[in-house]
């Protein structure tokens, strides 16, 4: 996967200790890319290809990072064009026919890929490949075969532990075990994959789906007995969404695994017992959703319809627990004015949270609010071309919004933690400036 940074991937790790069970060989490389594919990315994957002798080639795709898929799959082909090269991920999903019209792409994968990937490879086994795999879309002498979904995993119980050895440490967080409990968000906010997923899987199932909780225990058990980690990130879009469940889980957490651990939910779904909950079962902070500070922007433009009151009570109420909050942000969104963009740098002063993390909006094709900004014409595409890591500036062109405003607020709102005594912010600047000098 061409990455920007390095990252630990649940997609991957998922699709590998999947593969695994099914007693499959799995190899991943990791391309971090500043800029352009170069020469020694390129004889990387020539060693890699040599080495593993696949039958395979897969890619995991977000959007900015398509056009380095494209270069790395070209030159695949140009060396090995025998090996099949399949694209997946949030962006073959939302965008498949611009992903396989790419001419070194030979299939794609929307949607879940553990099953569609077990089909295909024991397919590739024998003297007639199949074509008509539910979830994948080939290319047949110059036409496109589009297979239909199939329903969602109802038991995600069935999956192994997703496979971390997958990851060297350098693209893993020392000390911190992330797990996955859940798949899918409940919420269908504009900026979101979530909603056009949704839509795509209308009529195939429940689109949110929990593990049992003592399976996730397992999994955590499991990995705490072979490294040593000193706390548990979820990763899961909404952990707090099926309070049930909830109820159930921290009870057993605190039992049996008693680490530190952190956790995303959304303001208007977390009650104050809720908070309660999860500080004696040990959860330290709580990432929360504020994304924006004007309420008509989060209502209008993000399909978010929560006041103020809302976010500062929870913001409040994760107080009074003991938890740590964690503030989540954009900055240029469509619609956004400088008033709007001081009422987000306002709103964190007031909520001191002790994190904040300010992203500048990119619009993801498929959503709503990306593609809205691409039919309004608000999208600068060259501009597009040139950003690799989306969020340190904008490529829309705003109305009475210029771009160095965007990147102002974008560092004032973030330097907002320093009002909760956090100097971690101070210390990221110097190592830019040094960095950057």
């Amino acid at each position: 996967m061409p990455l920007a940074l390095p990252a630990y991937l649940f997609q991957l790790a998922a699709l590998s200790a999947f593969l695994k069970s099914k007693s499959h060989q799995v190899r991943y490389e990791e391309l971090v890319i500043e800029g352009v594919v170069k020469e020694w990315h390129l004889a990387r994957v020539r060693k890699a290809v040599a080495e593993f002798n696949p039958d395979l080639i897969g890619f995991s795709s977000y959007e900015m990072s398509f056009a380095w898929i494209e270069k790395v799959s070209e030159y695949i082909k140009s060396i090995s064009p025998e090996i099949p090269v399949i694209v997946g991920g949030y962006f073959a999903t939302l965008s498949p026919e611009e992903v396989l019209g790419c001419p070194s792409i030979d299939i794609i994968c929307l949607g879940e890929g553990e099953y569609p990937l077990l089909e295909l490879l024991d397919s590739l086994k024998s003297v007639n490949h199949r074509k008509n795999i539910q979830n994948l879309w080939f290319k047949e002498k110059g036409q496109i075969i589009r297979n239909p979904l199939r329903p969602l995993m109802a038991n995600l119980d069935e999956l192994p532990f997703v496979d971390r050895d997958l990851f060297t440490s350098d693209n893993r967080k020392n000390g911190v075990l992330e797990v996955m409990a859940s798949r899918g968000c409940p919420f269908e906010c504009t900026n979101c994959a979530n909603h056009a997923l949704k839509k795509l899987y209308f009529g195939k199932g429940s689109y949110v789906r929990y593990r049992l909780a003592g399976h996730v225990l397992a999994e955590i058990e499991h990995w705490i007995s072979k490294e040593n980690f000193s706390s548990v990130q979820f990763e899961d879009d909404m952990f707090t969404s099926n309070p049930k469940w909830l109820n159930g889980f921290c009870e057993e957490y605190k039992k049996r695994i008693n680490l530190p651990f952190i956790c995303n939910i959304r303001p208007g779904s977390c009650p104050p017992e809720t908070f309660v909950l999860l500080k004696n079962a040990g959860c330290v902070q709580v990432s929360i959703g504020l994304e924006a500070g004007d309420e008509k922007i989060r209502r209008n433009v993000l399909g978010r319809n929560i006041p103020d009151e809302i976010i500062i009570e929870v913001f409040q109420n994760a107080k009074k627990s003991g938890i740590k909050r964690k503030s989540f942000n954009m900055v240029g969104l469509p619609g956004e004015t400088r008033t709007s963009l001081w009422k987000t740098i306002w709103l964190n002063l007031r909520l001191a949270p002790e994190a904040v993390q300010t992203s500048v909006y990119y619009p993801f094709r498929g959503t709503v609010l990306g593609d809205k900004c691409y039919s309004q014409g608000l999208v600068d595409l060259e501009r597009k071309k040139r950003l690799k890591l989306y969020a340190n500036d904008s490529i829309l062109n705003l109305p009475g919004l210029p771009r160095w405003f965007i990147k102002v607020a974008k560092w004032l709102n973030s330097a907002t933690v320093l009002r909760s005594g956090n100097i971690g912010i101070i210390k990221t600047a110097f190592k830019m400036c040094f960095k950057h000098g």
